[in-house]
């Protein structure tokens, strides 16, 4: 049996013991230390049913747990040491994680060590899926900086445990702060039970209904060589692929948001209506809001900070700013996924930001005050760059969910 998150009886009964055992250990006023090994115990069984329950399940979960309890040995060791020895460990361990993060996504990785593994250890050895892993491993790296910066506060191994596997979050995010959880976890602050369940039905039917609704008529659910199809109809394929991601995702954000506030924790927020924003910047400060601000924080500014020392960006802000965008959205793209258009997702993303980015400096410095408030409050100027803001985005979808080969029938139906 393979349990998928937010779906079947068995997830919804797990979550419905997690909030059961949540709400009876408060009444009791259990100390934080029962609340986590009750919520780590749930986790734990959620993610081997989620990996099939079966002996690779049981290797995986062991596997991460030691992961967990190594990175979170590694932190306390970052919060304790002198300048230079936090550095040289700091990088050492966000280097693993990055090589375990490849292994298991990246199939131009595992799919050599896998047939290395197989010919030494004369054994058909199948690759192994950690899902959720991508989420994890962001997890991980905020941890490990914020300890070596020495701004994480308490650190307790079971808050970071729970923090790490909490099975509302585990598989698709958002990607949460250490810090607010343990705070969360500290004060153990009261259930709102109204509050997530509204969430949790309102996730149910982004989901179930609008996504669902959506996907047949997407074009990774067509048949791209049906003569039959049609130039017209292949483009709003596109345009009923990117709602049905954005239902689908911020449907499971929902769920994950009520089952956060049904146990008292206030996981943040990730979507904020980002098809009625009116550029591509505002775009990505309203979607998939988590990894933006991770993206920022732990790309985007350590970029700008090491690349502004250049001979060549010292006094060039705008170039150094547009450079560290363009590379922190390709990033972006690579974490997305395993494949050549993830990368090309996230440059072509990038570069429209950077372009973005200089265009803000152009209308600054060269445009009048009056062109300028115009296009600030004007609602035709709303409509028209939000207009274009989503055809970009959409557009981009494309690469988004398909292959090279993807794209090359996708474009021979519509030319």
């Amino acid at each position: 049996m393979t349990l998928a998150p937010y779906s079947g009886w068995t997830f919804w009964a797990l979550l419905a013991g997690l909030v059961a055992t949540h709400a009876l250990l408060t009444r009791m006023d259990a100390a934080r230390s029962a609340r986590n090994l009750a919520m780590i115990a749930l986790s734990l069984a959620v993610v081997v049913l989620a990996h099939g329950a079966d002996r690779w399940a049981w290797v995986l979960l062991l596997f991460l747990l030691g992961l967990v309890v190594g990175i979170y040995q590694v932190g306390r060791r970052l919060a304790e040491e002198s300048s230079a020895t936090r550095n040289r460990l700091a990088w050492t361990a966000v280097a693993l994680i990055v090589l375990v993060l490849c292994y298991f996504k990246y199939s131009v990785i595992y799919e050599p060590l896998d047939l290395a593994i197989s010919r030494l250890a004369a054994v058909s050895y199948r690759h192994l899926v950690l899902l959720g892993v991508s989420y994890f491993a962001f997890k991980f790296i905020h941890f490990l900086v914020e300890c070596r910066r020495k701004s994480v506060g308490e650190l307790d191994l079971l808050t970071f445990v729970n923090y790490i596997l909490f099975f509302p979050s585990f598989f698709a995010g958002p990607i949460n702060r250490y810090a607010d959880f343990a705070r969360d976890m500290g004060q153990a602050l009261s259930p709102d039970y109204l509050e997530g369940g509204k969430r949790i039905i309102t996730g149910l039917f982004k989901k179930v209904v609008l996504a669902a609704s959506l996907y047949p008529y997407s074009f990774v659910a067509l048949d791209l060589a049906d003569p039959e199809l049609g130039p017209w109809r292949a483009i709003l394929s596109v345009y009923a692929y990117a709602f049905y991601i954005y239902f689908d995702f911020a449907g499971y954000t929902d769920m994950a948001l009520g089952a956060g506030r049904m146990v008292g924790l206030q996981l943040p927020e990730n979507f904020d209506y980002p098809f009625l924003r009116r550029n591509l910047q505002k775009f990505w400060a309203n979607w998939h809001m988590s990894l933006t601000a991770w993206l920022t924080d732990y790309v985007y500014w350590p970029l700008v900070r090491k690349l502004r020392h250049a001979r060549v960006l010292e006094h060039r802000p705008v170039s150094t700013s547009s450079l560290a965008i363009v590379i922190t959205f390709m990033v972006c793209g690579v974490w997305h996924g395993d494949g050549v258009t993830f990368l090309i997702w996230g440059t072509y993303h990038g570069v429209g930001l950077a372009l973005l980015n200089l265009y803000t400096h152009v209308v600054k410095k060269y445009f009048s005050k009056r062109w300028r408030i115009f296009v600030k409050r004007s609602p035709v100027a709303y409509g028209v760059s939000n207009f274009v803001t989503v055809q970009y985005v959409v557009f981009g979808f494309l690469l988004f969910g398909s292959d090279v080969a993807g794209l090359r029938e996708f474009f021979t139906v519509i030319t």
